[in-house]
């Protein structure tokens, strides 16, 4: 055991930055996790890469959850974002994206530049999402977009340049 360091000067903003996504078939390495770390990068299949999602500035969040089973420790993470917006085009990607069997890595950076990779090949995340607007003229109209999974092991902090 050991006390929580108190940090001093150190920003703490809230939300994520970056929100990037791969399909599990397009990872052909899985680099070794040691300590809850991934300091190499994934080696993808040809033609395969990271994809960038934008979402709302206000509007990008993780939640890492978890709960004890009788079975071990269990996490539940969900990342969600909204995505303004309706178009053909991103219509006909949604649909593609929630393919049945279609499962999903994350890597997501938050505004202090903290990486995680959430999910592995053999554990991967689920993708949906819902059309909204709101009530009034000024609001938001575009898909709240999520990722969510069950995990053994908690998401991983991702330390790799690429």
């Amino acid at each position: 055991m050991n006390d929580f360091p108190f940090l001093t000067g150190i920003s703490n903003q809230a939300g994520l930055q970056l929100v990037e996504y791969t399909p599990v078939a397009s990872v052909s390495s899985f680099p070794s996790i040691a300590n809850g770390v991934i300091s190499s990068a994934l080696t993808f299949a040809a033609g395969a890469r990271w994809y960038s999602v934008y979402g709302s500035m206000s509007k990008k969040g993780y939640d890492e959850g978890g709960k004890e089973t009788e079975h071990g420790f269990l996490y539940s993470p969900e990342i969600q974002l909204f995505y303004p917006g309706d178009t053909i085009a991103t219509r006909q990607l949604l649909k593609l994206m929630e393919a049945p069997f279609h499962r999903y890595l994350l890597r997501l950076t938050d505004h202090n530049g903290f990486k995680r990779l959430v999910g592995t090949p053999w554990q991967g995340l689920t993708f949906g999402y819902e059309f909204t607007t709101d009530d009034n003229m000024g609001g938001a109209r575009g898909y709240r977009l999520t990722w969510a999974g069950s995990l053994t092991e908690k998401p991983a902090v991702y330390t790799a340049s690429t």
